[in-house]
């Protein structure tokens, strides 16, 4: 299923997602990570560039990072060693990250966790991305 077709069916009071132009290379991320990627979020990267949060038309966060901020904040996690095996791909707005866990330099699975950082806990949330976007707006995943 497409984003641009999940994110028009959500319906949040006062709440929209507004998906951003696509990527022209989403491996860039492999690139900078020397990394593999899941088919999926490559795909995703190809359909957008992140998907942005709007409240009363301010946009007020990213539902998923762009490839850019995934680069940036992932590179400034990595700095300390028990960051080198995940990849963050979005955030709560609580200091609370979601990504796929890392396995010798491949992400195996699409599973999406999220850790917190008030305990350093890492918690299953989601089989895959698209579930992901579902779950979280939704409200069916709670943290």
């Amino acid at each position: 299923m497409s984003y641009q077709k999940i994110i028009s069916e959500i319906t949040l009071q006062d709440t929209q997602f507004r998906l951003n132009p696509p990527v022209q290379d989403p491996t860039i991320i492999e690139s900078a990570f020397n990394l593999e990627l899941p088919t999926e979020l490559i795909d995703f990267y190809k359909e957008a560039n992140g998907i942005v949060e709007i409240l009363n038309e301010a946009i007020i966060g990213d539902l998923i990072w762009s490839v850019e901020r995934l680069i940036r904040e992932n590179q400034a996690f990595r700095t300390t060693p028990e960051f080198e095996d995940w990849l963050f791909i979005a955030d709560a707005g609580n200091g609370d990250n979601f990504g796929y866990a890392i396995h010798e330099n491949s992400i195996q699975s699409t599973d999406l966790y999220v850790w917190d950082h008030e305990d350093d806990s890492k918690t299953w949330v989601a089989p895959n991305l698209e579930a992901f976007v579902i779950g979280w707006t939704s409200g069916e995943i709670k943290i």
